[in-house]
């Protein structure tokens, strides 16, 4: 992820679309929304959601079938109150 993309942000009530691609299989995980999404090589992907809770949310690499995560925090998505 570029610098500039590290954090993310949306205001309450937006509707939320975060397209992915990846050179290796992966599960993205949203923490707060509780959303996964697979991504696989050559096939981009996305994590659309409604913005309802406000607040700093990341988005974590998580192993294959679990919750271990790989590596720190992607990103974050920040939804701030209207």
């Amino acid at each position: 992820m570029p610098p500039a993309q590290k954090v993310l942000r949306a205001t309450e009530g937006e509707r939320v679309e975060l397209r992915w691609t990846t050179d290796e299989p992966l599960v993205l995980h949203l923490h707060g929304y509780d959303i996964e999404t697979r991504v696989a090589p050559g096939a981009p992907a996305s994590t659309a959601f409604a913005a309802r809770l406000t607040g700093r949310f990341p988005v974590a690499i998580h192993a294959e079938g679990g919750s271990k995560h790989r590596h720190g925090a992607l990103l974050h998505v920040e939804i701030h109150p209207r």
